[in-house]
């Protein structure tokens, strides 16, 4: 699976393939992969002994959400 210059690589592990991922992505948006970056102890809870974690993901998502918010701060107005 090709995404921009990443390639999953089926030979790799998970945190194999984040770190090339990862690293792709600093190239595009530093900003956002820093953001993966911090959260990505929460990304591995998302599957954890091959199974899907609800909650492990709704906390991803959410933490995710409020750093992307704090990428985007609100326009300040000095009238």
């Amino acid at each position: 699976m090709t995404a921009g210059g990443f390639a999953f690589d089926a030979s790799k592990s998970f945190d194999g393939n984040f770190d090339v991922f990862l690293a792709e992505l600093e190239s595009i948006d530093k900003g956002l992969a820093t953001i993966l970056r911090a959260n990505a102890d929460l990304l591995a809870e998302v599957v954890h002994n091959g199974e899907r974690d609800s909650n492990a993901r709704v906390t991803f998502n959410a933490e995710i959400a409020k750093a992307l918010d704090g990428l985007v701060a609100p326009a300040t107005s000095d009238a």
